[in-house]
């Protein structure tokens, strides 16, 4: 429905708040470089290519931890930093 639709839209939107990428960004989105922290996951909401039908689930909650508790300067030989405004 599209209620469902928007629900869907906004949890993806929130993610990009709380500073997720797309799923894909490593691979679609290669000006900006990023990596994935965890597994491929086709059903998680920061997935774009069909919003209606993704959740966010086990997966996308465990990896939000992980993300949130890194703690190495680098991943897989990308500096972290904090962006502040």
């Amino acid at each position: 429905s599209s209620i469902d639709h928007l629900v869907n839209f906004f949890h993806h939107e929130i993610g990009h708040i709380l500073g997720l990428r797309h799923e894909l960004a490593p691979v679609k989105e290669p000006y900006d470089k990023s990596v994935r922290l965890g597994p491929k996951n086709p059903m998680s909401i920061m997935n774009s290519s069909a919003p209606s039908s993704l959740y966010v689930d086990d997966l996308d909650k465990t990896w939000l931890r992980q993300f949130y508790t890194y703690k190495k300067p680098i991943h897989k030989k990308l500096a972290i930093v904090d962006v502040t405004a």
